[in-house]
């Protein structure tokens, strides 16, 4: 009986350790790639970080955010497409700046289970840079 409760506890275990979160990232990115995302669907490349330093603390701060949810209606904001590079592998993040209010982060797969992250200031000036359009913005009109 003892075997088999240990059995069960460590499979437990292993079942919680294996999180299906998108966050933390794990990858060891050595670029990453930012595009302003419009209504029509249409994206613009803006900028694309190599510094070492600096992608390794957008990644830090990245992983140091906390879980929030998305709002019914959810209020618009800018929205950016973030691409965490290395080789061959690609994760793609969605960014809703959303100027003072509540910006998100997120990925297509996160979103659809609900987990969404509050992004803090500091990693979107990190992530835009002087790139970073007015809120509120028309994405519409690409300006």
């Amino acid at each position: 009986m003892n075997r088999l409760w240990g059995l069960s506890l460590s499979l437990m275990l292993l079942i919680a350790g294996c999180s299906t979160s998108e966050l933390p990232l794990r990858m060891k990115a050595s670029q990453i790639e930012v595009y302003s995302l419009f209504n029509d669907r249409s994206k613009e490349q803006l900028l694309t970080i190599t510094d070492a330093a600096t992608i390794g603390n957008i990644i830090t701060e990245l992983n140091s955010l906390h879980k929030t949810s998305f709002e019914d209606p959810e209020s618009p904001g800018n929205l950016y497409e973030i691409h965490f590079i290395r080789s061959n592998e690609r994760k793609i993040f969605v960014l809703a700046d959303k100027g003072e209010f509540k910006s998100k982060i997120y990925t297509n797969k996160s979103a659809e289970n609900g987990d969404v992250w509050t992004a803090k200031t500091k990693l979107i000036e990190w992530l835009l840079g002087d790139k970073r359009r007015p809120y509120p913005n028309n994405p519409s009109t690409g300006s």
